[in-house]
């Protein structure tokens, strides 16, 4: 007879165990189904106390907390890229409503000197334009996580002497006298040739339209 009592006792321990597992279940179901629903940053909290319930709790969490942190992240990219692109926008409408001026302001002149004038200006805002959609296409293609780099062995002291020679007469123009101090050695980095190019490129394009003639060296350091 007590055996009949000691087994009815467990009996009915592990049926209330396993009711309050169910609820437990469903509880934590139903928290996981609003945090998804309603898309907040609550973890999800446990009645039952169990080292398994323990267990699947943290897991659980650990996953909303990293699905929260790159949710969180991509707005603040996608914020990111909307500023960027209104700026981008903003500033490629100064020129070209400066571009628009100095045409009618050309068709309108006889005057030789002042056709020059204007022809420099509508140069330099071209120039100007010309940088703005560069450096957008740039970052477009650096965001596009489809984007196919093209790894290889770059000589990164040769590469960027190139493209500050390439540019020497418009440096020379605007009275900029460049002194490089770089290494004797050669500094070979894992790049793609083509991105290196544009950011060289719009960094070039950056001192000559921004640089107020004050660049006069060129300094490659090594980061500690």
């Amino acid at each position: 007879m007590p055996y009949l009592i000691i087994a009815f006792v467990i009996i009915m321990i592990l049926l209330i165990f396993l009711y309050l597992s169910q609820k437990e279940v469903t509880y934590l179901s139903w928290q996981l189904d609003e945090i998804n629903k309603r898309k907040t940053n609550q973890l999800i909290r446990q009645r039952l106390y169990s080292p398994a319930f323990d267990r699947l709790t943290k897991s659980i969490n650990a996953s909303l907390t990293k699905e929260r942190d790159l949710r969180l992240a991509l707005e603040k990219k996608d914020r990111l890229q909307q500023e960027l692109l209104l700026n981008l926008s903003h500033d490629v409408r100064t020129p070209l409503t400066s571009i628009k001026g100095y045409l009618q302001l050309l068709a309108e002149s006889n005057s030789e000197s002042e056709r020059k004038h204007y022809l420099a200006n509508l140069s330099e805002r071209l120039d100007r334009l010309t940088l703005l959609l560069d450096q957008l296409f740039t970052y477009m293609t650096i965001e596009d996580d489809d984007y196919p780099l093209a790894l290889e062995k770059i000589d990164l002291k040769e590469n960027l002497v190139n493209h500050f020679l390439a540019y020497y007469n418009s440096f020379q123009a605007q009275g900029m006298d460049l002194d490089f101090s770089l290494p004797d050695r050669a500094l070979y980095i894992q790049g793609d040739t083509h991105l290196l190019q544009w950011i060289f490129e719009n960094l070039i394009k950056n001192v000559l339209v921004h640089g107020d003639k004050k660049l006069r060296s060129v300094w490659m350091i090594k980061a500690s």
